[in-house]
């Protein structure tokens, strides 16, 4: 009568292929967001480009340092974006340095924009909100994700995402991301550059990004794992009565 809870359907069909779980026994419970991520006035947006990025528009990437996270192509997306479109755009990287592998140590030390580059180290949540809500875009260009609570919580501020498309990913966004190819250095930078340069592109993904981002709630989350626990008691009751001579 066990059932399994997990933040997605990639991930609900992940769990069923890799350890021989009928995917019947296991249920979707999507994360929720936090009340504290919200879109930001026009002050609060200057205020958190002074705080994380000199006063310029930047791009964030929220997430540990860590392999799959893709760091490495993102600095180097980011650095063939400013050489081949001059511009005063920052990248700011949000979370701990849990890895700094050889390909991100190589990535880092064949940049020409270093100088562009602002690491905040982990924020908490209050100041996630404000460093996020004053982005002009999310970069999540991971290898492997099973939800992605950043991109929740950027489409919950309005910010456009730039997504890899791939795992969970495109199942969270839906619509309301640009998408890319996550091993291919030209492609992130393809999708970076044309929403940091389409206005009318980001009105889009913002707006969209706000609709999609309501199905992310804590409330609904209570309410579908309470519904995976009904659904254990009413499989134990029915195994009960199987059992009964």
């Amino acid at each position: 009568a066990a059932r399994l809870a997990t933040v997605s359907d990639y991930s609900r069909r992940d769990i069923a292929d890799r350890y021989e779980v009928s995917m019947a026994h296991i249920d979707v419970v999507y994360n929720g967001v936090g009340d504290a991520f919200a879109p930001l006035s026009d002050e609060e947006r200057r205020s958190a480009r002074e705080a994380y990025a000199s006063g310029s528009e930047y791009i964030i990437c929220v997430g540990s340092l860590h392999p799959r996270k893709n760091i490495a192509r993102l600095l180097l997306a980011f650095d063939s974006l400013l050489t081949r479109h001059p511009g005063d755009l920052r990248l700011v990287i949000v979370g701990e340095r849990f890895w700094w592998d050889p390909r991100m140590r190589q990535a880092w030390d064949g940049m020409k924009h270093k100088d562009r580059v602002h690491f905040t180290g982990r924020l908490g949540q209050e100041k996630l909100a404000h460093a996020l809500g004053g982005a002009c875009a999310l970069a999540f260009v991971s290898y492997f994700e099973g939800f992605g609570i950043p991109v929740a919580e950027a489409m919950r501020c309005g910010v456009p995402v730039v997504a890899a498309e791939t795992t969970a990913l495109p199942e969270v966004a839906g619509n309301a991301a640009h998408y890319c190819d996550p091993y291919s250095v030209k492609d992130i930078a393809r999708a970076l550059y044309e929403v940091w340069t389409d206005a009318e592109l980001r009105s889009e993904l913002g707006r969209k990004g706000l609709e999609r981002s309501q199905r992310y709630t804590w409330d609904k989350a209570a309410t579908a794992l309470w519904q995976s626990f009904e659904r254990m008691c009413a499989d134990a009751g029915t195994a009960n009565r199987g059992q009964r001579p």
